[in-house]
């Protein structure tokens, strides 16, 4: 008989559940599944009773029986890097093996899962793959973090996941007799990881102590997300069990809702950790194996009944109501996050009020009084210790129930904003991410109460929102004030200021203040250093971004290699792609085009592997080698990856989103590149609309777009249209970063390239020392940046006829390029072919020469024939070879630039060459060449900047 998934899936929790009960539990658990599926109980039944027969290890599996000859994983196989030790457990579709990994400088022990061999399918491949995903957005130091994934021999998906020495949460305290308040410490921890997987929108939806271990130093470690849920709606179509039982859930320890077959949500989880809880405290489950009621709305009984009378007062009061809160029959009326029960185990073992208690005046008296004890002992004393200590304890009950109120706060605040986007109140007009990010922030201004953590939640939270849309004005302004909330809060607050500075240092940097973000982490490096691995990971990685744009490749590369040593040590799946992704960004940055590419072939082979193939982490992936096939000339391909990034954004965010615009603006990028203007523009253009729609006008990627498109129209020889584009781009960027930003200069220097192209070079030296002085301010001096800006400085003095002047400038900028990025990069082949000319029109015939042959033949290994930089090169050295008397060397180089018509690395390009050919072949005696320079030199040499003119 074929199973369907839901009754698989059903028959699966309940056989791992049976298989840890004893025997007499076993029958009173058939029993009561006899009276509500006669078949299922048979099942289960012939599955317990084939388990129970002695078996070798490749005899069948634990749900159905293994086809005659299949082939079975066996200790000392190899599966990817890992060779299996031996197996741990099985369940569901799954079996666990203990693996290693010994490649000399790495020695690892992993629990290795895979997908039985007879069990394989589509569906439990997509199971193992949303697991997968899943877990590759939970790193917390109490939650089992996915270390590897790959594929096997046979095409089945693997996961190796942190190996957890330990046995489960109630065994550990039942063997060695924790006391009460260390059996509650371990459930607050658990609380915190649930509550993390709940921050990103994942529910366990198994929670039990089998999937909650405490290791050799007893720490716990939240296992198996292999049926979470997503509580995105989206995210889960397609998972859902049908009536009964919520697929996958154990129900000795599934929520009312559950049983009746509705989805998980948070509330289920809250549930199941008061029923995990609940057996910590008494050693006992609420109700016998086999013995739940059928009503599900029947509420458990109180713990205290459930112990000896030695026990007994321990948990009658506070943990009996804690209890009764988070099992409560309502979802409504559990605790609201399993931050707020956490915060409520922790009232209870510091003897504060807890919010599950019906508190009166005199219970409030009574916690106070539990805490002060000493100071009541005198009988004239104690009236007087009831009246201040019910006024302390209510003022404590209230900051307790503001701590609790925190979340929610944060919650309602966020869900409200979204009001605006209410088609009756909006009348059918589309709403930005932007505008609903300014509504949330008004509405915080706007919210009573002064709780300084509650404001700096907000505002984090805020931060980080504004910094994924990117308005990074708003995230610095928004994080800014969550630091200075926090830094007066204690140290029970250093972990999240540590992560709010974290976070503003990256959005500084996003916001073209690099320094300001240096200066941050420098100030952190002391405290990061006693932080756990992945936070001091996290650090090292905003470090190495920083670092780069500052343009310290070399400390940039070694941060990020830091960094992935560390998360290939400790950290998660997704940390070490941010890692890798980091190190291909700083290839291509370095002029090492060829290495990005390999570096982000990875990165995109990484994330199919933790995602699948219908991710937006791929399609970002995709995105970022389409930019770097371009990189290194590979057209073709760039085109085809991007073009696949774009619809795959499509498919999976619509057309309005925008990273769609984002694809679009590389994609046009790519097509300039290779020379197809007329297909680059329309790109675009469609990326400038919708983000002028989405994001506003004034949004870096509305600006970015803005820029990309002045530059084509450039390109196409429309100054005039660029021009009026690049000053939109240069307000737009000084009203919202201000008048000194970083990010003005690539604006500036791009008009200063108009102004030498019309002959404006008075107009382009302003432009080109105002990007210079920016450039220098902001992010330092000697950044390549600066040395952009100095290049056009320097180049436009010397061309303009001074070049005592701009040959010191154009030399600095040369070297420090050189030493920063080698030989072989387009901006330094652009910089040496710029200084060759300069040097070639003062006489320096010998250096320019030298310079001008290793700039060219750079320019031959790394640039396509059509690149304008390769152009500008040869033609400088077919000039200086002209003036050597090297004329069949001048003459080649000539028809190389005419058969590529690769000539528009500026507006007097054409005339320069062709003036360039008629003086070639006038020198070789050609007649009717003398005849046309002496008819036309004159005008083509007035086509040309003042230096160029005199040259014969």
């Amino acid at each position: 008989m074929k199973l369907d998934p839901a009754r698989y899936a059903r028959l699966s929790a309940l056989l791992d559940e049976a298989l840890e009960l004893d025997a007499s539990a076993r029958a009173a658990l058939l029993d009561a599944l006899r009276g509500e599926d006669a078949t299922l109980a048979a099942e289960l039944a012939a599955l317990l009773a084939a388990d129970a027969a002695p078996q070798p290890l490749i005899d069948a599996p634990l749900v159905l029986p293994l086809t005659a000859g299949t082939s079975m994983h066996v200790a000392g196989e190899r599966v990817g890097p890992f060779r299996l030790v031996r197996e741990l457990g099985r369940g569901g579709m799954g079996v666990v093996w203990l693996a290693e990994r010994d490649d000399r400088e790495v020695r690892q022990q992993v629990a290795l899962k895979l997908i039985h061999p007879e069990l394989d399918s589509a569906f439990a491949r997509h199971r193992l793959r949303r697991e997968r995903a899943i877990l590759a957005r939970l790193e917390h130091p109490h939650i089992a973090h996915l270390v590897d994934v790959g594929v096997d021999a046979r095409g089945s998906p693997w996961l190796a996941l942190e190996y957890v020495s330990g046995e489960p949460i109630t065994d550990h305290a039942t063997r060695r007799r924790l006391p009460l308040a260390r059996r509650i410490g371990l459930l607050i921890d658990v609380c915190r990881a649930v509550q993390f997987a709940h921050a990103r929108l994942i529910v366990h939806h198994d929670l039990k102590p089998s999937n909650v271990f405490v290791d050799a130093h007893g720490a716990v470690k939240l296992l198996d997300f292999g049926v979470a849920a997503l509580l995105d709606p989206a995210a889960d179509a397609g998972d859902a069990a049908g009536p009964g039982v919520a697929s996958g859930v154990t129900p000795a320890y599934a929520a009312p809702e559950q049983l009746r077959g509705e989805p998980a949500t948070v509330a289920s989880d809250i549930y199941a950790l008061g029923l995990v809880l609940f057996e910590l405290l008494t050693e006992a489950r609420p109700w016998p194996p086999g013995q739940r009621p059928r009503d599900p709305a029947q509420a458990p009984p109180q713990a205290s009944r459930m112990v000896d009378a030695a026990r007994r007062r321990a948990l009658r009061g506070d943990l009996d109501a804690i209890l009764a809160k988070a099992l409560a029959p309502r979802a409504a009326d559990r605790y609201a996050s399993a931050e707020t029960l956490a915060e409520d185990l922790q009232r209870h073992l510091t003897r504060h009020p807890v919010l599950a208690h019906r508190t009166s005046r005199g219970y409030r008296a009574r916690k106070f009084l539990q805490r002060h004890r000493l100071g009541s002992l005198a009988a004239l004393a104690i009236a007087a210790a009831v009246l201040v200590g019910a006024a302390a304890a209510l003022w404590q009950a209230r900051i307790a129930n503001r701590q609790a109120q925190r979340a929610e706060a944060v919650r309602n605040l966020l869900v409200s904003m979204f009001s605006i986007a209410d088609p009756d109140l909006n009348r059918g007009r589309e709403v930005t991410a932007a505008e609903l990010l300014g509504e949330a922030a008004r509405r915080a201004a706007l919210a009573p109460g002064s709780d300084p953590l509650l404001a700096a939640d907000i505002d984090a939270t805020l931060g980080t929102l504004a910094r994924r849309i990117g308005d990074y004005p708003t995230a610095q302004q928004r994080l800014r004030a969550a630091e200075a909330a926090l830094a007066g809060a204690g140290d029970a607050a250093a972990p999240a200021l540590l992560q709010v500075r974290l976070d503003l240092a990256d959005a500084l940097r996003l916001n073209g203040d690099p320094k300001a973000a240096r200066e941050l982490l420098a100030g952190l490096a002391a405290q990061l250093a006693r932080t756990p691995p992945p936070v001091h990971a996290q650090a090292l990685a905003t470090q190495a971004r920083v670092l780069a744009q500052l343009g310290e490749l070399e400390q940039a590369e070694r941060d990020a290699n830091a960094a992935l040593k560390l998360d290939e040590a400790s950290g998660g799946a997704a940390a070490i792609v941010r890692d890798r992704n980091i190190l291909a960004d700083l290839s291509y940055a370095r002029g090492d085009f060829a290495g990005a590419v390999q570096r982000f072939e990875q990165v995109l082979a990484a994330q199919r592997a933790l995602h699948g193939d219908t991710h937006t982490a791929v399609a970002q992936a995709q995105q970022d080698l389409g930019v770097a096939l371009a990189g290194a000339g590979r057209y073709d391909e760039a085109i085809a990856a991007l073009a696949s990034a774009h619809a795959l954004y499509v498919r999976l965010l619509g057309t309005e989103h925008p990273a769609v615009a984002s694809v679009l603006v590389n994609w046009g990028g790519a097509l300039r590149q290779s020379g197809q203007l007329d297909a680059a523009e329309p790109k675009y253009r469609a990326a400038l609309a919708l983000d002028e729609k989405q994001l506003g006008a004034d949004h870096p990627q509305t600006l970015l777009a803005l820029n990309s498109l002045a530059t084509v129209l450039t390109q196409r020889n429309r100054d005039a249209e660029a021009q009026a584009l690049f000053e939109r781009v240069l307000a737009g960027n000084r009203r919202v970063l201000g008048e000194r930003n970083g990010q003005l200069v690539p604006t500036l220097i791009s008009l200063g390239g108009l102004a030498f192209r019309r002959g404006d070079y008075a107009g382009a030296v302003a432009r080109y020392r105002e990007a210079l002085a920016i450039a220098d301010a902001a992010l330092g001096p000697g950044n390549p940046t600066s040395d952009i800006a100095r290049r056009g400085l320097g180049y436009t003095l010397a061309m303009s006829g001074d070049p005592d002047a701009g040959l010191p400038l154009l030399r600095e900028a040369w070297e420090h390029h050189r030493a920063r990025h080698g030989e072989r990069h387009p901006e330094v082949i652009i910089f040496g072919s710029s200084l060759a000319q300069v040097l070639a029109g003062t006489g320096k015939l010998d250096e320019a020469w030298a310079l001008a042959r290793s700039t060219h033949a750079a320019a031959l290994a790394i640039l396509p024939a059509q690149h304008p930089f390769r152009a500008h090169a040869g033609v400088v050295l077919a000039r200086i070879e002209l003036l050597r008397g090297d004329l069949d060397a001048a003459g080649a180089l000539v028809a190389d630039l005419r058969a590529a018509h690769a000539v528009d690395y500026a507006a007097h390009a054409a005339a320069e060459l062709e003036l360039l050919d008629l003086q070639v072949r006038a020198a070789r005696g050609d007649r009717d060449a003398r005849m046309q320079l002496r008819e036309r030199g004159a005008a083509l040499r007035a086509q040309l900047p003042p230096l160029l003119r005199t040259q014969r």
